[in-house]
């Protein structure tokens, strides 16, 4: 199967998983164990998104802010004192492969929920498909 849209470069160099019906695709290779990543030809993870609402639910800035005193933390008593400029690294090298990880860890969680709401798809229901901690399926 070939994937058509706005993901199709992205996946040139990946034989396809056949499994998914026409009209959508899966973004694991070919003879994968377990559930299809599959969802539609035409979603897209950069589409524009609707205004948020108010959720009632903690605040994620302080929640960054409070982990981002945690690394300081952690930054000191690993190497005995905070980032300071003219340290002897290169900052934005650091910083760059600090975002290429992010943005792999990212993607990472994307697929797994795409993985959780295909299973939910195929007909599974919400307690017969459950990652545990460890992210597999249960």
């Amino acid at each position: 199967m070939s994937i058509e849209g706005d993901y199709a470069k992205d996946f040139e160099h990946v034989d396809q998983c056949s499994k998914p019906p026409a009209g959508w695709y899966c973004t694991r290779a070919a003879g994968h164990d377990g559930p299809c990543a599959a969802y539609p030809q035409n979603h897209s993870v950069v589409a524009e998104q609707a205004p948020p609402k108010d959720s009632g639910k903690a605040d994620c800035w302080l929640l960054v802010m409070k982990d981002m005193e945690e690394r300081r933390v952690g930054g000191i008593q690993k190497y005995g004192q905070p980032v300071m400029p003219f340290n002897g690294r290169k900052a934005l090298i650091d910083a760059y492969q600090e975002c290429l990880d992010m943005a792999v860890y990212l993607r990472q969680a994307i697929e797994e929920m795409r993985i959780d709401e295909a299973a939910l798809d195929a007909g599974k229901d919400a307690d017969s498909y459950k990652l545990n901690p460890g992210g597999q399926s249960a």
